[in-house]
């Protein structure tokens, strides 16, 4: 879009206004994502002519004064934050219901090799079904957290990446 010298000087000074107010982090991608709103705005004023001052007045009316522009983008990426906080949030909840839950198998694998041991000498049982089964528990709990803990293979799953 073409605009005059007069109306890119004004959009410049009153991005430059909005920038001041940002962390030197954020400014780059605040004035490219700035330029683009207030160009479209303003093709958006202007039609099929050229944009004129009145046109920009319209524009900068609607975005505010360059501390309501400043605010409303520390709200927008504040509410990005938010939303990638909600996600990692989610992530380590899973992980820790896994372990959770691993570890409870591992209680009962130890408590049927108790109890089937106990039952052997106390001759209360002459079946070590019991014994075999939390051998193999345990073996399996094992191995789930072997995996969850170190990954497996090259490109397995690593909980440590989400903690």
């Amino acid at each position: 879009m073409r605009v005059s010298n007069y109306i890119e000087n004004k959009i410049e000074r009153f991005i430059q206004e909005v920038l001041r107010q940002l962390p030197r982090s954020d400014r780059k991608v605040a004035r490219e994502k700035l330029e683009n709103t207030i160009y479209s705005m303003l093709e958006a004023f202007a039609g099929d002519r050229t944009p004129d001052s009145d046109d920009l007045r319209d524009v900068l009316r609607e975005l505010g004064t360059p501390d309501q522009a400043a605010a409303a983008y520390y709200e927008m990426r504040d509410r990005k934050l938010e939303i990638r906080k909600k996600k990692e949030v989610r992530i380590p909840l899973r992980i820790e219901a896994v372990r959770d839950t691993l570890r409870i198998l591992m209680i009962i694998a130890v408590a049927m090799l108790v109890f089937g041991l106990l039952g052997l000498i106390l001759n209360a049982v002459s079946d070590v079904r019991l014994i075999f089964a939390g051998c193999a528990l345990a073996l399996i709990v094992q191995v789930a957290q072997s995996i969850m803990q170190n990954g497996f293979g090259r490109g397995g799953y690593n909980s440590d990446r989400f903690i």
